[in-house]
C-alpha cells in the first residue's frame, strides 16, 4: 500500500475534498495507524531489523535476565547433596520503556496549492513519513553521543546505540584489518554474540565500499532465491550481515558528518545483536492541521510517540578509529 492510499484509506470521501480545498480532515484514525507506521518502517531500517512493541502505557518495564542459572552433575550413587546443588538463579530485571514525542511541522500556502499540477497534501505527507522515518533512525543510532544538543533536537529523544555502547565500555578500536577488528567485536560480545545470525553490523558508506571489495565478503547478489535482504544491507561477512546506514558517522570529530571524513583513523561502526533493541509504539502517528486566515495558509504537523531501549547493552560494540572512514 502507497502512502497516498493509507491516507485515502484513512480520510475516506474527505480525501477527494482535501485535493481542491486542502480540508484534509482530522487525525488518522488508529485501526488505520498501523498502515501508516508500516510506511514509515519500510524508510527506517532499524524498524525492520529489531522488535518492535504497542506500548500499552507511557512508560513500561521491558523484563530481562543477566547470567545463567547454575547447572551441576548429580551422580547416579549419590546418597547426599553435592556441595553445588544449591539454588540459583539467574539474575533478573528490567529496562525501561519510556514514551517520546517526535514530530514535524510545515506551512503551505493556498496558493501553492491551487497552482500545482498534482495534489500537494499526499506530497507533504509523503515528506513527513520520511522525515519521521530519519529522525526515529538517527535518535536509535546516535542520540545523545556527545556535544551540546538545543532542546528540541531530535537526538535528545534517546541515548542511542552508539552511546549505550561508548558508556557501557563497549568499544573496539581498528587493529590490523578490517576483518580482524570485527572478529575482536564479536568476542567482546561474549555470549551475545556467539550466534552470528543475530548479529548486524552497521557501517557508513565508506566501509560499505570497502566490505564491498573483500573477497571474505558475500553480497546480496550471490545469496540466492528465497533469501531476505533488509532495505540498505550490502552481504554478509562471517555469517554478519552488513547493513549501510547514513548516521553512522565517517568523522568523530563531527557528529553531522555525512561525506567524505577530513580526519584519518575516525570511522566508526557498530556491531549489534538485533534480539535486543525494542522500539515501543505509544501513538503511532497523528496529523493535524489549521488554516491561517491572516496569511491564506495551511499549517500542517504530524506526531508520533515513540519509545526505545536495548535489553542488554552487552550486545553492542562501537568499532572506532577505521582509517579514513574505512
Amino acid at each position: 500500500m502507497s502512502l497516498d492510499d493509507a491516507i485515502k484509506k484513512a480520510i475516506g470521501v474527505k480525501y477527494e475534498k482535501a485535493l481542491v480545498s486542502g480540508d484534509e480532515g482530522d487525525f488518522i484514525p488508529i485501526e488505520y495507524a498501523d498502515d501508516f507506521i508500516g510506511l514509515v518502517r519500510e524508510k527506517n531500517w532499524c524498524r525492520q531489523l529489531f522488535t518492535s512493541i504497542k506500548m500499552t502505557t507511557a512508560v513500561m518495564y521491558i523484563p530481562k535476565v543477566s547470567g545463567d542459572a547454575n547447572v551441576y552433575y548429580v551422580s547416579t550413587e549419590a546418597t547426599a547433596p553435592a556441595a553445588e546443588s544449591k539454588p540459583s538463579f539467574a539474575a533478573a530485571g528490567s529496562v525501561t520503556l519510556t514514551a517520546k514525542k517526535l514530530m514535524a511541522y510545515a506551512t503551505i500556502s493556498n496558493e501553492a496549492d491551487e497552482d500545482a499540477k498534482i495534489a500537494m497534501m499526499p506530497l507533504i505527507k509523503e515528506s513527513f513519513a520520511s522525515s519521521l522515518a530519519k529522525g526515529e533512525e538517527e535518535c536509535m543510532i546516535v542520540g545523545q553521543y556527545f556535544g551540546a544538543f538545543a532542546a528540541t533536537d531530535r537526538r535528545k529523544a534517546f541515548p542511542g546505540l552508539v552511546k549505550l555502547a561508548v558508556d557501557a565500555a563497549q568499544t573496539v578500536a581498528y587493529a590490523t584489518s578490517l576483518i580482524a577488528t570485527i572478529e575482536a567485536a564479536r568476542r567482546k560480545l561474549g555470549v551475545h554474540g556467539r550466534d552470528v545470525k543475530d548479529l548486524v553490523l552497521m557501517v557508513n558508506s565508506y566501509t560499505a565500499s570497502a566490505l564491498r571489495q573483500l573477497d571474505q565478503v558475500l553480497t546480496i547478489d550471490k545469496y540466492g532465491a528465497g533469501a531476505t535482504i533488509h532495505t540498505g544491507e550490502v552481504g554478509k561477512i562471517m555469517g554478519i550481515t552488513i547493513v549501510e546506514n547514513a548516521y553512522i558517522i565517517l568523522d568523530t570529530t563531527d557528529i553531522a558528518s555525512m561525506y567524505a571524513p577530513t580526519h584519518a583513523d575516525l570511522g566508526q561502526a557498530l556491531l549489534v545483536n538485533k534480539k535486543y533493541p525494542i522500539i515501543g509504539d505509544r501513538r503511532q502517528v497523528k496529523f493535524d492541521q489549521d488554516k491561517v486566515i491572516s496569511t491564506d495558509s495551511i499549517e500542517i504537523a504530524i506526531s508520533e510517540r515513540i519509545g526505545f531501549t536495548v535489553q542488554h547493552v552487552e550486545g553492542l560494540c562501537e568499532i572506532t578509529a577505521l582509517p579514513n572512514g574505512v
